[in-house]
């Protein structure tokens, strides 16, 4: 049979791209296939067998690649693991013969020469740098070392970040590991440039960092707009809400994904004017206008998307948590923006005791939100209000069943969020930060852009990610000097698209430098996630981390002074972020030193790190994503109705070791307790999902008591945020059922 159909291949004819046919050399396959399969355990043979399947008569010479490469990925599996390779080398033999027109490289020189010409690079690469300069950086690169990438990052590379030019790419990947940092540094001096744009291309090609999608797609181009989000506070004015569609639809454009603070926002039937003229029409139709703003531009990577936050005690919490709710109509509902509410310790302790709390609008209680955080205060302040704001104005409800709404409409949709104002008080700004952005892991301050609060500002994501599962623990001082200096300098160079957005940027400086592949460091180090060694590792790893970017930030400090804002933040008064934590384990730095230098000489940057998704970074790094836990060992993910197979990493070699999210050893409880370890070294908030196996569950529903105990652990060990709500499907419509136990076990419930 196998001698067949490759002699069957000796019977077509392919259109070259000339137009002309030729008779197909079944040889000539068989030694490109046989190159792709080298030192692997794979048999060529059978891949050009499935290949055949794929291959007819008139087939043209291009398309001969593609399937090969496709049938390459249809073999990927838990058995044959290292058609991955197989398949990403035939990816990267199509890259460069569409690069290069050969599969040996060309003169790098010459190349940034061709594309700044045909307009694709930044024609700076040939003002500000010499032609020696530039020959000496295509000497160190290294284009051998993209041979032994899995299929998954080589397609996330040519689909996703490469520049095109009719259909083809223009540029090969170690090429762009290096034009990246020449792009962000080239206003560096040249000594020190020479040496940060070596060492961050040396990084990107160990897959020792990675940049999110604006960084990948921009840096190098004439487009350089590297914010993934931005944030923005919604006034309660007409002039405050004009800007804010304003803004939403510039930032969407910039393929920037929008967060909102909505908490100023009164409800339906609210007062307005002084005299009295009219009611409020309540926060959906601004909602909806936002939907519409946010929907209205197409981005040629990404979709607009945003999330909307407000307080539990806004007027309208009932209806704003159901806006995602299929069960509604379109009219009352807007599916294409995500909800986050602000829940407190004395909102959940209420809610516990079954007490009836008041619902207000916002703009009778204006003292209330600074102090959501403090629960004394609140207190003290919700008191004084709950006696004065007219009945008309306040509305009585239970808090069990509004906090019950909350985690029900969390679990219909997955897209409620909750951000715990109590935690977010240990951030690194004098005023209090209670929103986020879209996904939930940047906090810093958002003024009313009607400038109410003083000057108007848009706060800015900018990310970079340290991939776990490749760097070793004496890597961390360069790597986080390395990010430090590359994203600083990234905001100079930034052709920023709002003055609000560049204010902020150019002021605090805010970096939002992660982890990623954290399960997969646990799998290769056969560490299991729920254990205290486990957890004292991660801690260790995590200070090093952290007191690595503050010691960059803080040597940038002394070389381009400070912030303009540093005295903004508890960073100038010597305060650091896990001072306000209860740390499970001893530090072991010169965390004193550091701290004096850092009273004396300042900060660079207001923020130093958070811990954002990672999804499609971390698909180029060969790691699971972010902090969270692979599904599955093996998942599949459709791009452009192509269904790619993805192996967790290190799969050959620590497989056994993993925790999957949707396997029988992996609780939330646990989880969260070890991201609990990672928070007090991350000075904004981690992007943190639930994930429920509603299949494993009694009926296939998942008891109230036990998403909620995991909703309060979340709290209790420190967290800021929580993004989606996973589920594994189940029959149910909902797979949340109310719970005859209304107590939480293991003290879970104590706030």
């Amino acid at each position: 049979m196998k001698g067949e159909l490759l002699k069957n291949l000796n019977e077509i004819y392919i259109v070259k791209n000339n137009g002309s046919k030729e008779l197909y050399n079944a040889d000539k396959i068989m030694n490109h296939v046989q190159f792709a399969c080298k030192d692997l355990k794979v048999s060529s043979s059978d891949l050009v067998m499935n290949a055949r399947l794929k291959i007819t008569d008139g087939i043209k010479s291009k398309d001969i690649q593609k399937s090969l490469i496709q049938a390459a990925n249809e073999m990927i599996s838990e058995d044959s693991p290292d058609y991955e390779i197989v398949a990403g080398r035939l990816l990267i033999q199509q890259i460069r013969k569409e690069v290069y027109n050969q599969y040996e490289h060309l003169d790098f020189y010459e190349e940034i020469k061709k594309r700044v010409n045909q307009g694709f690079y930044d024609p700076e690469f040939l003002t500000k740098y010499t032609k020696d300069e530039i020959d000496y950086f295509g000497s160190k690169i290294r284009y051998e070392d993209d041979d032994n990438l899995p299929y998954i990052s080589v397609n996330q590379m040519y689909s996703k970040y490469m520049i095109k030019n009719q259909g083809k790419v223009i540029e090969t990947i170690p090429e762009v590991f290096m034009l990246i940092p020449m792009a962000v540094f080239i206003n560096e001096v040249p000594d020190r440039r020479k040496d940060l744009v070596l060492k961050t291309y040396k990084l990107l090609n160990q897959r020792k960092i990675s940049f999110p999608t604006p960084i990948m797609n921009g840096a190098r181009t004439s487009y350089k707009h590297f914010i993934s989000c931005n944030l923005i506070h919604a006034g309660d004015s007409v002039r405050s809400l004009a800007r804010l569609l304003e803004i939403i639809l510039m930032c969407t454009a910039a393929k920037s994904g929008i967060g909102i603070n909505a908490s100023d926002i009164r409800g339906l039937g609210a007062d307005i004017g002084d005299p009295i003229r009219l009611s409020h029409t309540g926060i959906l139709p601004i909602m909806k206008a936002v939907e519409a703003a946010v929907g209205s531009l197409s981005q040629i990577s990404r979709g607009g998307s945003a999330t909307v936050t407000i307080p539990f005690y806004h007027y309208e919490s009932e209806l704003f948590s159901q806006l995602g709710d299929a069960k509604g109509t379109i009219e009352n509902r807007t599916r294409h923006l995500d909800q986050s509410i602000i829940l407190n310790n004395w909102f959940l302790k209420k809610a516990l005791n079954k007490e009836f709390i008041y619902l207000f609008h916002t703009n009778e209680v204006p003292e209330l939100y600074n102090v959501l955080g403090d629960e004394n205060k609140f207190n003290e302040v919700y008191e004084k209000y709950a006696k004065i704001v007219k009945a008309k104005h306040k509305l009585k409800v239970n808090a069990w069943d509004l906090l019950n709404l909350f985690i029900y409409e969390r679990s219909f949709s997955g897209r409620v969020y909750f951000v715990f104002a109590d935690n977010c008080t240990k951030g690194m700004f004098k005023e209090t930060v209670y929103s986020s952005n879209l996904c939930q892991e940047i906090m810093q301050p958002a003024k009313p852009l009607d400038g109410s609060e003083g000057e108007p500002e848009v706060g800015v994501c900018i990310l970079a990610g340290l991939n776990l599962g490749y760097a070793k623990l004496e890597d961390i001082p360069e790597i986080t000097e390395v990010l430090v200096n590359f994203l600083d300098n990234l905001i100079d160079i930034e052709q920023f698209t709002i003055p609000e957005a560049e204010y902020a940027a150019k002021n605090r400086r805010s970096l939002g430098i992660g982890i990623s592949n954290l399960f997969g460091y646990l799998a290769k180090s056969k560490l299991f996630y729920n254990s205290k060694d486990t957890q004292q590792e991660i801690f260790q790893i995590m200070e090093h981390f952290y007191y690595g970017l503050l010691k960059a930030s803080n040597e940038l400090a002394k070389v381009k002074g400070a912030c303009n804002l540093f005295n903004e933040t508890k960073y100038s008064d010597g305060y650091l972020h896990f001072d306000s934590y209860k740390l499970n384990f001893d530090l072991s730095l010169d965390w004193d030193t550091l701290r004096n230098d850092i009273k004396e000489y300042g900060l660079r940057n207001s923020n130093v790190s958070a811990i954002p998704p990672f999804g499609n970074s971390s698909a180029v790094s060969n790691s699971t994503s972010g902090v969270e836990p692979p599904r599955e060992l093996v998942t599949t993910k459709t791009d452009k109705n192509v269904t790619i197979k993805k192996l967790v990493p290190f799969y050959k070699t620590s497989k056994n070791y993993y925790t999957t999210a949707w396997g029988d050893d992996f609780n939330n409880i646990d989880y969260f307790k070890l991201l609990g370890c990672i928070q007090p070294f991350i000075d904004q908030a981690i992007s943190t999902n639930q994930y429920t196996n509603t299949i494993k569950k009694p009926n296939k529903q998942v008891p109230l008591n036990e998403v909620l105990e995991e909703i309060l652990t979340a709290n209790k060990v420190g967290l800021k945020t929580l993004y989606y709500q996973n589920f594994l499907n189940s029959d149910d419509e909902d797979g949340l059922k109310e719970s005859n136990n209304e107590g939480c076990a293991s003290g879970g419930c104590s706030v």
